[in-house]
């Protein structure tokens, strides 16, 4: 949440409650906790003193079970005294759960509230008997092993299970940069193969991963999922929102010029540049190779159009340094206003059109509208 929204928490209003991490509004933003939920199984809420505001834990209708309180000794424990806590044994709801909580600190260090992450006993306990089950095989294998071979082979498998286990307790636990030890993956045996799988395992959960590995910046799937509250809350306000798709010009003629490394060097630096800029108008995400897509919140077309024009100054000035060599790039940019009447694909769909329209029309610049009668963009373009 902190890497996400800066500022602290607060709640506003009187009638209607508000609930706000700096100067943005998160009463109804649930990406960053489900994003939580669906990468590790765990349910995730946040309190502002004893009250949940935000949760993924729903009823059986599928409404979100905000609003509710806390137990009091849990919240004299963790939010009076400002302690850590774990419970094997909360019932939330009806439903016994595995639950850790934290308390929820202000710069100031103020406490304002409570982070709870929580998973059913169930899941944990059918978790703790899969372990429990490979153990036992392993240690049978051992048992049996033990008999015929000598102590120095011994050793080295069981430190061996003793890795494979600590990997599988850290990779399952949400930990995505735990390394296998290599002596494991050399191992021509079943615990080799145990190590494979693994690996294969952590590899799937590393896929799931919000953020380009490159850029540091959201990628494509967890951009439409960011999507998503903004235009939320869009329908329901006289507000609107902008869509812009930003081009790198004659990026094949860098990588072709001074190599790949130098074009990662260069995508690298313009996001940096890029993210810079977005702060607190919405957010950046990688589109696709040399392309990002930017999302303006609450945010006119003549705005949006303003500050891509300020951010094409910026990327004109950078001058991005690799070996000997000194980079400079311009970007093109295609942006499109929400109308509350097309759908979100529809939108970035305009955004395309009008980058392909600017970059058929000279390149280096931004473009919020199609000329009558010019070319609409959709003509192949030769990007040197």
């Amino acid at each position: 949440m902190d890497a996400t929204y800066a500022g602290d928490y607060r709640l506003t209003g009187s009638d209607a409650l508000y609930f706000y991490k700096g100067d943005t509004d998160i009463t109804m933003d649930y990406s960053v906790i489900d994003s939580i939920k669906e990468s590790t199984d765990l349910d995730i809420s946040i309190f502002y003193k004893d009250t949940r505001i935000l949760t993924t834990l729903t009823d059986e209708n599928g409404a979100r079970m905000v609003g509710t309180g806390i137990a009091p000794q849990i919240f004299k424990s963790v939010y009076e005294d400002g302690q850590e806590a774990f419970y094997n044994n909360t019932v939330i709801f009806g439903t016994p759960y595995y639950t850790y909580y934290i308390p929820l600190v202000s710069s100031h260090g103020n406490v304002q509230g409570i982070i709870a992450a929580a998973r059913p006993s169930a899941n944990v306990n059918k978790t703790i008997r899969s372990y429990i089950l490979i153990l036992a095989g392993i240690a049978l294998v051992l048992t049996s092993l033990m008999i015929f071979i000598v102590i120095s082979i011994t050793k080295p498998m069981t430190r061996s299970i003793e890795s494979i286990f600590a990997f599988v307790k850290e990779a399952s636990g949400g930990n995505e940069t735990v390394t296998l030890d290599e002596n494991v993956l050399r191992r021509q045996d079943e615990l080799g193969e145990i190590g494979e799988s693994v690996l294969m395992m952590q590899r799937s959960m590393r896929s799931m991963m919000e953020s380009d590995p490159l850029t540091g910046l959201f990628n494509r799937r967890s951009a439409h999922r960011k999507i998503a509250p903004i235009v939320a809350k869009a329908r329901n306000s006289s507000e609107s929102f902008c869509i812009c798709i930003g081009d790198i010009d004659f990026f094949k003629h860098v990588n072709d010029t001074y190599g790949h490394d130098a074009g990662d060097e260069v995508l690298i630096k313009v996001a940096d540049i890029i993210r810079e800029h977005m702060k607190n108008l919405g957010f950046v995400s990688r589109w696709g190779g040399e392309e990002f897509l930017m999302v303006f919140d609450r945010t006119s077309l003549l705005m949006a159009e303003s500050s891509l024009w300020g951010l094409l100054d910026k990327i004109r000035a950078a001058e991005i340094r690799y070996d000997n060599y000194v980079i400079k790039v311009t970007m093109s940019y295609g942006v499109s206003e929400w109308d509350k009447k097309e759908s979100v694909d529809d939108l970035i769909r305009s955004a395309d059109d009008k980058l392909y329209y600017a970059k058929n029309s000279g390149r280096n610049r931004v473009v919020s509208k199609i000329e009558t009668g010019e070319n609409d963009g959709n003509s192949e373009e030769n990007d040197l």
